[in-house]
């Protein structure tokens, strides 16, 4: 079936309901604490741990590499355990790992001991911040998931924004270890309210996906019935997902984009630098322009719902081509600098919406959890070599030359996306298609 697309006011306020909006703010902490300990990590701890206890730099760095690539690890452990427990239980082991990974982080008497913090706190954020979040979007708002989307992910955008500020204040009041030890009593307090409030569902709730009322529950509980027992015989299992040409276009394709902004956001200042401005410059960007994630995150949602989550996407690469030939042509200007990189900001925020979107959109709701841990693994891989990316091009040649390359990378990205299918080809509930009918 081909996306619909949401209309009337729906499009730029979501219309969720109690239950559906309560899902919602829970999706923006889950984003929230995905920061965690990783982001007060690089920006304060290291300079604790080499004062408390006369570690390098160096020493503590790789820490963070190694989580992050056993994080992407973990998407094969919590995807299955997602389809296995539900979201709901997923979702609450994560915080509760993750809130003891940063109690250990707290108390780090050794570098192994501190590595271990890390790299387990990334493995349980998978948990909530990457699978639980996304099977949220899929069973609550199948239709209007790009908005749901935009709204959690404003969770990241805050993060980024205030866990500096409270940290700075609280670190010289109250020590680093009470201020983890707090960071970690939140995430418990989140894992409890999931535990009493959440549904995997909106049937389990008694509530509608969408909030939309025009089918009555009665119809609404048969069809949830009879999709629990396609679910039983899915034909989309891990081996068709892969074989399935969709799979790629989407992890590339969107992975692309990620990996050009974050890239992008990743190198900022020294761009900005061998364009001749002040390296102070780029670093106030980074900390003054987070407000143009949260637009966003709120545009990409608005956009998905407005034109269909192919369309939307390509519209943000756009912007993404008309920001690296900005810089390209006036880097020098502070005008445009700070232009581009709001823009930049803005697509990565919006591309964080419309990936799980476009998951949703091919596989459908109820072969979501088959197809989004296949997909996602390529593309956090793909994402995760962007400032590599840009360090390598700029050390060959110059940083107006790796914006060329992320230009052309970005044009592959628009004819993945062209080359990705707008119709559902999962969860074809009453129909009796095998998956690889839809291979081609």
């Amino acid at each position: 079936m081909e996306q619909k697309k949401v209309t009337g006011i729906s499009k730029y306020l979501p219309a969720f309901g109690v239950k559906g909006w309560g899902i919602a703010l829970m999706g923006m902490a889950f984003y929230y604490f995905y920061q965690g300990p990783l982001h007060f990590a690089i920006n304060f701890y290291y300079g604790y741990f080499e004062a408390l206890y006369g570690w390098t730099n160096s020493q503590l760095a790789a820490a963070i590499t190694i989580g992050q690539l056993v994080g992407v690890a973990g998407i094969f452990i919590w995807g299955p355990l997602n389809k296995k427990l539900g979201s709901k239980k997923v979702a609450i082991i994560g915080l509760l790992g993750g809130a003891i990974s940063t109690m250990f982080f707290a108390f780090a008497p050794s570098i192994p001991t501190f590595y271990l913090s890390v790299i387990l706190f990334c493995f349980f954020a998978v948990a909530y911040s990457q699978i639980a979040v996304a099977t949220f979007a899929a069973n609550w708002f199948p239709r209007t998931r790009g908005m749901y989307m935009g709204m959690a992910t404003m969770g990241l955008t805050i993060g980024n924004a205030t866990v500096t500020l409270v940290t700075s204040k609280m670190v010289p009041v109250y020590g680093v270890k009470v201020t983890l030890i707090m960071w970690s009593t939140l995430m418990v307090i989140v894992a409890i309210l999931v535990a009493l409030f959440a549904k995997n569902n909106p049937e389990e709730a008694g509530a509608w996906p969408d909030n939309d009322r025009s089918v009555s529950m009665e119809e609404l509980m048969a069809e949830a019935k009879a999709a629990e027992e396609y679910k039983k015989h899915s034909p989309w299992t891990v081996s068709a997902v892969l074989r399935c040409k969709y799979t790629w276009t989407i992890a590339i394709g969107w992975g692309l984009c990620m990996m050009c902004a974050g890239g992008f956001l990743g190198q900022l200042v020294p761009t900005l630098a061998s364009f001749g401005h002040d390296p102070a410059f780029g670093i106030m960007l980074l900390t003054s322009l987070w407000p143009t994630g949260i637009i966003g995150n709120w545009l990409g949602g608005v956009a998905d719902n407005s034109f269909g989550t192919r369309t939307a996407s390509i519209i943000f690469v756009c912007f993404e081509i008309a920001a690296c030939i900005g810089l390209i042509m006036a880097g020098s200007n502070p005008v445009v600098a700070t232009l581009c990189t709001g823009t930049f900001m803005a697509a990565m925020s919006a591309f964080s919406n419309v990936t799980v979107s476009m998951v949703t959109n091919v596989f459908g709701r109820q072969d979501f959890e088959n197809a989004w841990p296949v997909v996602s693994v390529p593309f956090k891989i793909i994402e995760s070599f962007g400032v590599l990316l840009i360090s390598m091009v700029a050390a060959k040649s110059s940083f107006s030359g790796s914006y060329v390359a992320m230009i052309v990378l970005l044009i592959v990205a628009i004819v993945l996306m062209l080359m990705t299918t707008t119709k559902q080809i999962g969860s074809q509930i009453h129909e009796k298609k095998t998956a690889s009918s839809y291979f081609e």
